[in-house]
């Protein structure tokens, strides 16, 4: 199967060396989708076939502190906030947390600059019953250790 995905980008990036080490980003990513035959060969709701994508991030170039929002016309609506800190030879995923539609994810780890990646991810009352068309209501809980 292949999957192409158009990207439009809209936004500001403000950054400043002079009196300090300074940047701020805000980019809105416009309705990417997801081609319909995606979901035609599974069993899911197409509820992130089109996706609208707003970051704020702001930075000393040490740490990166932010905020996600991903939204669409099907009534997904998750926001959350986003916590790096940039070191020498790795990026310590302080935080990301999405929340919505009653469900939660964190995430958290590391991103080695040699490619290796170690994070720590949990999902709180997900209702897959959402997701995947004709099936029982559910209340899942979970971790995941990569």
């Amino acid at each position: 199967m292949e999957i192409s995905i158009l990207w439009v980008f809209k936004g500001k990036f403000i950054y400043s060396w002079i009196d300090e080490e300074a940047m701020k980003m805000d980019l809105f990513i416009d309705k990417y989708e997801i081609p319909k035959t995606f979901f035609e060969r599974l069993p899911l709701q197409p509820k992130f076939s089109a996706l609208e994508t707003e970051i704020h991030i702001q930075s000393d170039l040490k740490t990166f502190e932010g905020n996600i929002t991903l939204s669409n016309d099907l009534g997904l609506n998750t926001s959350g906030n986003i916590s790096l800190t940039n070191f020498e030879n790795f990026i310590s995923i302080d935080e990301v947390k999405l929340e919505g539609e009653n469900a939660s994810l964190s995430m958290n780890g590391i991103y080695q600059k040699n490619g290796q990646f170690n994070s720590s991810i949990k999902l709180t009352d997900f209702d897959i019953n959402q997701w995947i068309i004709e099936d029982i209501p559910t209340d899942l809980n979970g971790e995941l250790d990569l």
